[in-house]
């Protein structure tokens, strides 16, 4: 993952991510490397409470509408804790890699992550919050 935008995390989702980060059951479904990742990504994050999270911020719950730099199809999906993944519902765990890249930043910016043909940019085109 490669980003030049400072991550804002909901402290109350930055303590989840941190226990999942914990569960040897989740650990084992993941990519090691994305792991590590994601554990830089949240030391470097900027913790804010609910009342001064920004509207846009992708996080928890975030129904999310990429666009890949270069192309005309957006793809919309919603980030979900583990285990409650559906891709028929478009719910991609926070704990994909996907997610993981989104996680923490804002419509508008551009996201770099590694798929396997390559790397990758995306531009946040919408966040949705269910609050």
């Amino acid at each position: 993952m490669q980003h030049t935008q400072t991550l804002t995390v909901l402290s109350e989702d930055y303590k989840k991510i941190l226990s999942w980060l914990r569960d040897g059951h989740l650990l084992n479904a993941m990519d090691s490397r994305l792991i590590h990742q994601l554990k830089e990504e949240l030391q470097k994050a900027r913790q804010v409470n609910r009342e001064d999270m920004p509207a846009d911020v992708v996080r928890l719950y975030s129904t999310v509408t990429v666009l890949e730099q270069g192309k005309n199809n957006p793809v919309t999906f919603t980030i979900v804790p583990p285990g409650h993944a559906s891709i028929p519902e478009k719910k991609v765990s926070l704990l994909a890699p996907m997610a993981t890249a989104l996680f923490g930043y804002r419509t508008g910016d551009r996201v770099e992550w590694e798929v396997p043909s390559g790397w990758k940019t995306f531009i946040i085109q919408q966040v949705v919050n269910a609050e």
